[in-house]
């Protein structure tokens, strides 16, 4: 067994989670049930900083882990007979070496497992930004916004046809009478494509009689 995968799962296994590990960064990140936390260089443990600890381990000073990347700029000016550019860059990772030791350390990498595994849930659709939405991108964001539609809740509430002439009126007179389509699909999550035949021949209807 690789000594670096046993030392993590004599390290961690108190957390009760399966303990993995994968090159990268220069060492060994690890892993528990598929969401890293942590990663080993040589002798030294680095925990994953979530977005709560982030901004206190910088405060604290804590060393944050780096690593040297080859430089592509360099690679492809030496073929041109460049220079002045360095072979290699410092990386800077989220991935700080705490002052913790025995169960000190263990509570903190278990708290920090908890937010990687809630940071990597998906966001719930009432919070996502609309440019996020299914269907829709950072020019509908825009036209919506400027429309007074600027979140999920308000898209919802309006409801689709209501959303199409807002931003028809306001924004675009020439908007594609397919756009309904996709702010319906955008509130009910999925695809415009695979609305009810139905629900398009509605939706359709709507925009071109109103």
């Amino acid at each position: 067994m690789n000594i670096n995968l046993k030392a993590a799962q004599d390290l961690f296994s108190p957390l009760g989670k399966a303990i993995t590990v994968k090159c990268m960064f220069g060492g060994y990140g690890v892993f528990a049930d598929g969401h890293i936390f942590a990663i080993l260089v040589k002798d030294d443990i680095y925990l994953r900083a979530s977005n709560s600890k982030l901004s206190e381990y910088k405060e604290k000073g804590f060393n944050c882990y780096t690593y040297s990347k080859p430089n592509r700029l360099h690679k492809s000016l030496s073929k041109l007979g460049g220079k002045g550019i360095e072979a290699n860059h410092d990386v800077a990772t989220r991935y700080y070496k705490v002052p913790y030791t025995g169960a000190e350390l263990l509570k903190e990498a278990g708290l920090l497992l908890e937010s990687a595994i809630i940071e990597k849930m998906p966001t719930p659709i009432c919070e996502q930004r609309l440019k996020d939405l299914v269907n829709l991108k950072l020019s509908s964001e825009r036209m919506l916004k400027r429309s007074g539609i600027d979140n999920y809740s308000k898209l919802k509430e309006v409801g689709a046809v209501s959303a199409f002439f807002a931003v028809k009126d306001k924004v675009n007179t020439e908007l594609n009478h397919d756009f309904v389509l996709r702010l319906q699909g955008a509130i009910d999550n999925v695809h415009y494509s695979t609305l009810p035949v139905e629900v398009k021949t509605t939706l359709m209807n709507r925009v071109n009689i109103d």
